[in-house]
């Protein structure tokens, strides 16, 4: 029985996401900070030294600069974010057993995968109508009230493939612990957008 939490093996780390993806992207206000400080910086300065023209204009960069990346930033969702939002998504309609909505997130050719580890029954399925009713039998059978994404991870492995891993905790319908896990979701890019091609078991407390 395993008491304590996954090992690497148990839920390997994903490939990085870039760099200019990361800061410029999904997280621009680091980069924006520096940016009107520096050329801010830089304004003042010169703004010291009687050079009005330039002083306003590296000023004024600095504001558009640093609006501008926040700006990017919101409007823009890259894939390893799109991927993170349906992850959670994904977990939240199992747990509500809305299989419609369910429908919308899986591929056709969908599957559950068996886990590598010791399971004490086959949860292994082929075709999204063969998940979708494993995800019927689940919402029905009481065991599982709700749950709770704890953790995300999510990476981009070609430009219409994906990988993400979610920590799940699992509770009764009263609210009590029942356990916690971690899944690997693999995604492929469709007209519809994103949507989960394999479910794998990584890790079960107690597994």
């Amino acid at each position: 029985m395993q008491l304590q939490g996954p090992t690497t093996a148990d839920v390997p780390q994903l490939p990085p996401t870039p760099l200019h993806e990361t800061w410029l992207l999904e997280q621009p206000l680091p980069v924006a900070i520096v940016a009107l400080l520096l050329l801010g910086g830089i304004g003042l300065a010169m703004l010291r030294r009687g050079n009005k023209a330039r002083g306003l204009a590296l000023l004024s960069a600095s504001l558009l600069a640093a609006s501008g990346l926040m700006t990017l930033g919101a409007i823009v969702e890259t894939p390893r974010e799109a991927i993170s939002s349906r992850s959670s998504e994904l977990v939240g309609v199992v747990a509500d057993g809305d299989l419609a909505r369910l429908e919308g997130l899986l591929d056709l050719s969908a599957t559950i995968s068996q886990p590598n580890f010791r399971f004490p029954f086959r949860i292994e399925r082929s075709g999204r109508e063969a998940v979708l009713e494993e995800v019927r039998q689940f919402a029905g059978s009481g065991v599982v009230g709700s749950l709770v994404v704890l953790e995300r991870r999510a990476a981009t492995e070609g430009p219409q493939v994906g990988v993400s891993q979610v920590r799940v905790r699992a509770l009764d319908g009263e609210g009590g612990w029942v356990g916690h896990s971690w899944w690997r979701l693999d995604w492929v890019l469709r007209d519809r957008g994103w949507v989960v091609r394999d479910i794998r078991p990584l890790w079960f407390q107690g597994g």
